[in-house]
């Protein structure tokens, strides 16, 4: 539709320009601007329908996936040598529906109000997180951002990968067990019911296994209202504990006990950990500080309290390696190559390595438990609806010794 438009544009320096335009439609409009070498950001008809466009700002936080992307993509345009100013405003277009491009937009908009874009990052500190803010906060002290926001970039993106790995293999067990779960329902609720009218036309004693499954199906009928509390029950607590911090701390100290898995979340909550650490040390972040991101950015609250008290040993004047080894939780070859780094210097480093080392073993780890589950779980599967389905054509088999016994 012909009409005016106006527009929000930068130049390649960075200048912010605003006008209208006559034009047959938007895409028109951008076109015209693009070949005058604009950054368009905003497109708006004249006595258009605004309020259509206006959207609910939950002002959602910001995924780790999220972070992750935006750490990349500000950290290329920085490299490119683009402003920050327009940089915001090119990225939050491109997330515009999304929270992190609401979070884009209202940083972009204090940047341009004359706020620093620490300071812009750190108003939404709890959308963003505390490390995103001190990495972005050393890159700008430090001048060099682009390095930074590449540190935090990585850093995010192992996070989110071992993160999905020890989700896969933790999810992949309960799902089987899910499914064969509602498989023997279904089987108990639906199919029982239909071979007991043909059990009672063959009469005699019905076999064992039968007769415990027929009791199974009684239950699951009579009880079927429970399923719904026990539901409940199953959701109420687990949003009790993902509120209250003491019930978490609890759980994330229970996890870590778990057979196989416990040792598989302690190994990458410390991958996660360390590559942190090194990271937030190279970029300049105070010793103290990075070992409190480090420890929150570690995903096991057990963990991060651990680094808390190595955190309070540091304050007091202990040093790092002497501080860990008080601990637990701090894995020994760690606290000793610290104390080798804390002698040569090459304490970032050397976590560094630590750090992918086991990033490493937890993605060989998660590979080789999810390859030994598989056939395991099948097996399992199998077997749980196999007896179902023996138990029911037991008594077909058996059927002329059951008439027999009914005879005589």
């Amino acid at each position: 539709m012909s009409g005016s438009y106006t527009y929000e544009a930068f130049t390649r320096s960075g200048d912010e320009i605003h006008g209208s335009i006559e034009a047959e439609n938007e895409s028109e409009v951008r076109t015209v601007l693009g070949q005058q070498n604009l950054l368009v950001m905003k497109v708006n008809q004249i006595g258009g329908d605004s309020l259509a466009k206006k959207e609910f700002n939950l002002r959602k936080k910001a995924s780790v996936k999220d972070i992750a992307w935006l750490a990349r993509s500000l950290a290329t345009t920085q490299a490119s040598g683009l402003p920050v100013y327009p940089a915001l405003a090119i990225l939050a277009r491109q997330r515009a529906k999304e929270p992190i491009g609401k979070i884009l937009t209202r940083v972009h908009k204090k940047v341009g109000d004359g706020a620093s874009l620490t300071g812009a990052f750190r108003e939404e500190s709890d959308k963003v997180g505390e490390l995103s803010c001190a990495m972005i906060e050393a890159g700008e002290v430090s001048g060099r951002l682009d390095e930074s926001l590449e540190h935090l970039a990585t850093i995010t993106e192992s996070r989110l990968r071992i993160k999905r790995k020890i989700r896969s293999a933790m999810m992949y067990p309960i799902v089987v067990i899910f499914i064969a779960g509602s498989m023997a329902t279904g089987m108990l609720t639906m199919i029982v019911p239909q071979f007991e009218e043909i059990y009672s036309q063959l009469g005699g004693q019905l076999p064992l296994p039968t007769r415990i499954v027929i009791g199974l199906s009684h239950l699951m009928i009579k009880l079927w209202w429970a399923y719904p509390l026990v539901l409940a029950g199953i959701v109420a607590t687990v949003v009790q504990f993902q509120r209250s911090p003491k019930l978490k701390l609890k759980w994330h100290k229970a996890i870590l006990k778990f057979p196989i898995f416990g040792k598989l979340i302690h190994k990458a909550a410390f991958a996660r950990l360390t590559l942190v650490l090194s990271s937030l040390m190279n970029s300049g972040v105070g010793l103290l500080e990075a070992l409190t991101l480090a420890g929150n950015a570690s995903g096991n609250m057990a963990v991060a309290e651990a680094l808390q008290r190595v955190h309070d040993k540091v304050r007091e004047g202990s040093s790092l390696a002497a501080a860990m080894k008080g601990e637990p939780l701090v894995p020994e070859v760690m606290t000793e190559l610290v104390s080798m780094g804390e002698d040569t210097g090459t304490v970032p480093s050397l976590l560094d390595r630590y750090g992918k080392t086991l990033d490493d073993e937890v993605t060989t780890a998660v590979d080789g438990l999810t390859s030994l589950m598989e056939p395991l779980l099948i097996v399992v599967l199998g077997g749980i609806i196999g007896s179902l389905v023996v138990a029911f054509w037991l008594p077909i088999l058996n059927a002329p010794k059951l008439i027999e016994q009914q005879g005589g």
